[in-house]
């Protein structure tokens, strides 16, 4: 740790050291050979008292004045180097800052782009199974109303084969209600005129029974269309329950058309939304590369600034040396301190 400060034999013993070397004793040089303790004011003021003491001509004078000179344009040129350096190392702090923010940026932008591109493929698969659903299932219901007019039509056509079976069966029971009263008649009326000519003719008995005979082979054949028709009948009532069990089914199918068209209303409602999603993925897509763009100017500028820093730094140390040159025409130097300057600045 350094002293606090120094006494005036000990920069008097630094100096002489200095000058034995043939080293010209500023006040860096005998702070360094006094192990760099001491303020350089209080250097300065012994520097100075010893050079009273020792009675030194103008020549000396010119030479302390020199001296100060030489060491104010060291001390400026050091505080201008450890400034610039100072700068130079703070905005290089910045930039490395801002580069890797910049590239944790970039980083996670290319991460989010790429997330976004990969729910982007998604939505668009989703949106082309939704759309190959939606067309399957209009083409079903297309097919459904297809199928439903056949069986209208179906139906319709077995509605009136109905009706007319129908009006066959009312009309063959009229007419079998026309023979029975006919029969009926015709008997009352036999029976009647039987009795009345019972005496009166075998032959008129006999023809009466040969047409009983016919009328019984009428009734006959008349009994035989009766048990047919209810025959019919059966049949047409198996046939109406099979037609009802078909209306049962096409109220059902009914019922499920119009349940796709419920699903069909949904997936166009669905499709609609992965359309705006589509659109906002577009858009987020577009204001990343536009961030993007942004970041790699931002760095661009950063880059030309740390250039204009590194221009300013080398006009700096331009400058210093334009200094130094001036002292050095201005300071008439001894051969001794013109080797020393020469070994200093090797050195």
């Amino acid at each position: 740790m350094a002293r606090a400060g120094v006494y005036k034999s000990e920069v008097k013993r630094a100096r002489d050291a200095l000058l034995a070397l043939g080293r010209n004793p500023s006040i860096d040089a005998v702070r360094v050979e006094l192990g760099n303790t001491g303020s350089r004011t209080t250097i300065h003021r012994y520097l100075k008292e010893l050079e009273e003491e020792e009675g030194r001509g103008s020549e000396d004078r010119q030479r302390t004045i020199s001296q100060a000179l030489l060491d104010l344009v060291e001390r400026l040129a050091a505080g201008l180097q450890e400034e610039a350096a100072a700068r130079v190392e703070r905005l290089r702090e910045e930039y490395e800052q801002r580069k890797q923010q910049l590239d944790a940026e970039l980083a996670r932008w290319k991460q989010d782009n790429a997330q976004l591109a990969q729910q982007l493929a998604q939505t668009q698969t989703q949106l082309t199974q939704e759309q190959a659903a939606h067309a399957e299932a209009r083409g079903a219901i297309q097919a459904q109303a297809v199928v439903e007019a056949q069986q209208a039509q179906q139906l319709l056509g077995m509605q009136e084969r109905l009706n007319e079976l129908e009006s066959h069966r009312q009309s063959l029971e009229e007419k079998h209600q026309h023979a029975r009263e006919a029969l009926e008649h015709y008997r009352q009326a036999s029976k009647e005129q039987r009795d009345q000519d019972l005496l009166r003719h075998e032959q008129q008995i006999q023809q009466w029974q040969a047409e009983g005979r016919e009328l019984r082979e009428a009734l006959n054949r008349k009994n035989e269309e009766a048990v047919q028709m209810n025959r019919d009948l059966s049949r047409l009532g198996a046939l109406l329950v099979q037609t009802e069990k078909q209306v049962a089914e096409q109220q059902a199918a009914l019922q499920q058309q119009s349940q796709l068209q419920a699903e069909l209303k949904v997936g166009e409602a669905r499709l609609q939304t992965l359309q705006a999603q589509s659109e906002w993925l577009n858009q987020a897509n577009e204001q990343l590369k536009a961030d993007l763009a942004a970041s790699k100017q931002l760095a661009r500028e950063a880059d030309q600034a740390r250039q204009q820093l590194e221009r300013e730094l080398a006009g700096a140390r331009s400058g210093m040396q334009t200094l130094e040159a001036i002292l050095a025409r201005l300071t008439p130097a001894s051969p001794a301190d013109s080797s020393a300057k020469e070994r200093a600045k090797d050195a």
